[in-house]
């Protein structure tokens, strides 16, 4: 079947790529000659750097990558040496998006990150030298691409392609990947877990920035649900749905060390597109319990009880290590692969304990691993709240039916939140007086944020509030000191007095 010519977007870059080139191929401007031996002496070790890496850049460019032979990704890969740059050849329209899709090298977290092991990406002197890399992840801030991990091996090329067409001829997928990136052994021709490159059409890059009001979410959201549902397409092949968390890291096509094949270079669907062919209401969630339930054999109904107690198991064990501020959970972080390993070994007891019998342990095991990894890469720090004490009507509710546990938990919760309201009129009322204000209800208002209901609710407190050696307020529920129920949230006529002279001396 002959290949759909090229779209606009292939077209549109090559031109752009080739007038970049064509500039780069400028020689730089002159730079100002440091000539004060005490400026030149203090910026000595930052030439003797740049000159460096300079050395390193020349090395590449003349004699090409140089590989000693060492073992990536757990296989061995034998001495080799690579002349020239892989995105020169003239079918390298997919290289050179990659090239595209990746940042600048910078000193900064938002620059390229890349390295020999998926777990330790580093920030390179270059971006030449760094695209070398085993591994890469893409801009994170425009995110022009995805890549799916599949987690099996196949018998060669050809049959993990047969595979993808026969999706593709389902209406399953759109489109072959872009780029497909994996070891392949030398003898055999078998391929060990590839990783799948889709790209979206040159300047469709989605803007990522969730803490920017003006940052579209509908748009984000669609892109996480085409990474999701492409994902759940491929789960027959062996996806891995733990990846679609992170679906900017993975094997780059750049390195000599993998084998590399690219099926296309010449369709590239948008995400509108891709909304017609996969499924983007799936959730990470969900393509976690289809995997556990294809690993155990369990049916839905086990499969799925078991996965909530692992996930309720998993999601307490990083809720308690985020609490006590754990070393191990704050280094973690910044990997989630490490922060997933950090959970299986924390639970192993817990999850051994789900069961007696060995065949069941095991199952478990096989669960947990694909709910810690689900826990690592859904889990938010900065969205959790303080502690909550959930025992705090054990002993009312004890025996109680839900509704009337749910009623009990209700009615302690608004005493929570009115206690919090009244410590917090008290406060503003303290401080109005110190400054020589006025402390009116609707000044109290506007100083804490509360709405004046709100604090004419609870007016009374202060007259019930007094402040101890340590400065701390401390306030008395007006229903429980004497006299002062509902009729005291009106003001006294000695509060009134004492407003009319604050009045008139302001005045």
């Amino acid at each position: 079947m002959p290949l759909p010519p090229p779209d606009d977007s292939v077209l549109r870059f090559e031109r752009e790529w080739e007038a970049l080139r064509a500039q780069a191929d400028q020689p730089p401007p002159r730079r100002r000659v440091v000539r004060d031996k005490t400026q030149l002496a203090a910026a000595l070790p930052y030439i003797e750097a740049a000159a460096h890496v300079a050395d390193m850049v020349r090395h590449r460019l003349d004699v090409g990558y140089v590989w000693r032979g060492g073992y990536v990704g757990g296989h061995y890969v034998p001495p080799l040496v690579e002349t020239g740059l892989r995105t020169q050849a003239e079918d390298a329209h997919v290289l050179r998006r990659f090239v595209q899709l990746t940042p600048r090298a910078r000193r900064s977290d938002t620059g390229l990150h890349c390295g020999h092991t998926k777990g330790m990406l580093a920030r390179p002197d270059t971006k030449l030298l760094g695209l070398d890399e085993a591994y890469v992840a893409l801009n994170p801030t425009m995110r022009g691409a995805w890549r799916v991990d599949l987690d099996a091996d196949f018998p060669s090329w050809i049959a993990l392609r047969d595979d993808l067409e026969a999706l593709v001829a389902a209406g399953r997928l759109p489109c072959l990947p872009h780029a497909c990136v994996a070891w392949r052994c030398p003898h055999t021709g078998r391929v060990a877990h590839p990783h799948l490159w889709w790209l979206l059409p040159y300047g469709s890059s989605v803007w990522w920035a969730p803490e920017d009001p003006s940052c579209s979410r509908r748009i984000m959201s669609l892109y996480s649900g085409v990474v999701a549902g492409c994902t759940a397409a491929l789960s027959p092949l062996g996806a891995d749905p733990s990846a679609a968390s992170l679906p900017l890291k993975g094997k780059s096509p750049l390195c000599p060390l993998w084998s590399s094949v690219f099926w296309n270079q010449s369709r590239f669907p948008s995400l509108s597109e891709w909304a017609e062919y996969v499924d983007t209401g799936v959730t990470a969630g969900r393509l976690a319990r289809r995997a556990a339930r294809e690993e155990t054999g369990l049916d839905a109904e086990a499969s799925n009880s078991r996965f909530l107690a692992c996930q309720t198991l998993a999601f307490d064990t990083l809720r308690q290590m985020h609490a006590g501020d754990d070393p191990e959970y704050r280094d973690a972080l910044a990997d989630r692969a490490q922060l997933s390993a950090l959970l299986q070994t924390r639970c192993r007891r817990a999850v051994a304990a789900m069961a007696n019998e060995h065949r069941e342990r095991l199952r478990s095991s096989a669960i947990f691993c694909r709910v810690a990894d689900y826990a690592a890469g859904a889990w938010d720090p900065s969205r959790q709240r303080g502690g909550v004490d959930r025992g705090a009507c054990a002993d009312r509710v004890a025996g109680l039916a839900l509704a009337e546990r749910q009623a009990v938990g209700g009615r302690y919760g608004a005493g929570q939140r009115a206690d919090t309201s009244r410590r917090t009129i008290a406060a503003a009322v303290a401080a109005l007086r110190e400054t020589g204000g006025i402390a009116t209800q609707q000044a109290v208002a506007d100083a804490t944020g509360l709405s004046l209901r709100t604090v004419k609710r609870h007016w009374a407190v202060r007259a019930l509030c007094a402040e101890t050696g340590e400065g701390v307020t401390q306030c008395i529920d007006p229903q429980e000191a004497g006299g002062a129920g509902r009729d005291s949230e009106a003001p006294s006529s000695r509060t009134t007095e004492e407003g009319d002279a604050q009045r008139k001396t302001a005045a």
